[in-house]
């Protein structure tokens, strides 16, 4: 044997070995495993276009899901020219199935004068609608209506200068937040016994920046409640989210005006999922954010524009049963639907150190 060769065959020898224990121990340091998105939402498809056709909109308002996979939207007053003042139903993917509702006045049953303004579903499949009502007579004031899934009128309350948004607990309780112009405040009506048996609670929010008050009030107050019976209301004049126990008691409050994440521009209408997370229609920032119970931002997601998850003047919004959130966006004419992204992406650790395949750099275990 060559003499330089059997001195390098050694070396090399050992070098294999080297390596193959550094390969060894770098398996038992170095892992990839698959992990989740960490709260974020994918697009997943739209409808609608500026009109009043089946499955077109003017002036959207609002948005509910059912138990069964049905979608509501609550439509107002179409100021030039009638149009609008109507709910329309729809499959969870946009296919057009019924609508009722007109602006006439003095209204009857199924009537929303000055249009449509919140609608929410109960466990049973019911749906109730509120109307903003028209305040130069006194016989359209606005109301709470309820109906069948398809429509058929069923009872009502009413006679409010100003409607505004409407939810319902798990009892099937209903909340009705309303505008009080003369007196500058917010009322939160809870009906227990339904409709026609009138409120058994009535909350008197009143104006300022305190601790359970509400600036510059008017009608784009959200008002969501969470599995727990506690209830959020959107403070758009303030910039800012205020829960409080079912009872009224202020329990919380986060939020300032801004761009940031955890900040606002005007929040509208908000709700809840069924693992306590709360949900914002960040309308002046053109987003959606989503927050724990207790005010922790989570995710958000949304720009301002025309093309698929962006918004122009977004206003409502709804979560299913699986978790998917559709979306009121009002000045594209629109429902937009998203749902929780489960793409899995693989994640590296070296150590102490994580770098996972997917934009951005490696982060550093805590």
């Amino acid at each position: 044997m060559d003499q330089r060769l059997a001195y390098l065959l050694p070396r090399r020898l050992l070098n294999y070995v080297g390596s193959l224990h550094l390969c060894l121990a770098l398996t038992l340091i170095c892992t990839a495993r698959p992990v989740h998105a960490e709260g974020g939402y994918v697009y997943v498809t739209q409808w609608g276009t500026e009109g009043t056709g089946n499955g077109q909109f003017v002036n959207l308002k609002a948005v509910a899901a059912d138990g069964n996979g049905n979608v509501y939207v609550a439509e107002g007053e179409q100021y030039a020219g009638g149009g609008g003042c109507r709910v329309q139903k729809f499959t969870a993917t946009g296919g057009y199935i019924t609508q009722w509702g007109d602006y006439l006045c003095p209204p009857g049953p199924g009537h929303f004068p000055s249009g449509a303004f919140g609608v929410a579903t109960d466990g049973l499949g019911n749906v109730y609608v509120t109307d903003s009502g028209a305040h130069d007579n006194a016989d359209c004031f606005a109301r709470v209506q309820r109906f069948t899934s398809t429509g058929a009128f069923t009872e009502l309350y009413g006679g409010w200068y100003y409607g505004g948004r409407i939810t319902l607990d798990r009892s099937g309780n209903v909340y009705f937040l309303h505008w009080q112009p003369g007196l500058s405040s917010l009322e939160l009506l809870v009906f227990t016994n339904g409709l026609p048996g009138g409120p058994t609670q009535r909350w008197s929010l009143q104006e300022g920046s305190g601790d359970g008050q509400f600036y510059e009030v008017q009608l784009d107050n959200g008002v969501a409640i969470d599995g727990s019976g506690n209830v959020y209301i959107s403070d758009p004049g303030n910039g800012r989210i205020q829960k409080f126990t079912g009872t009224g008691t202020f329990v919380t409050k986060w939020g300032s005006p801004g761009t940031g994440d955890g900040q606002f521009d005007s929040p509208d209408d908000v709700a809840t999922d069924a693992g306590g997370n709360v949900y914002v229609v960040d309308r002046g920032n053109s987003r959606i954010q989503k927050f724990t119970g207790a005010g922790t931002f989570i995710t958000k997601w949304g720009s301002p524009g025309t093309g698929n998850g962006e918004f122009r003047n977004p206003v409502g919004l709804a979560i299913d049963g699986s978790g998917d959130v559709y979306v009121a966006d009002s000045g594209n004419n629109r429902i937009q639907e998203f749902a929780p992204d489960a793409t899995p992406t693989m994640r590296e650790t070296w150590g102490g150190v994580k770098a996972r395949y997917h934009s951005g750099p490696a982060t550093r275990d805590k």
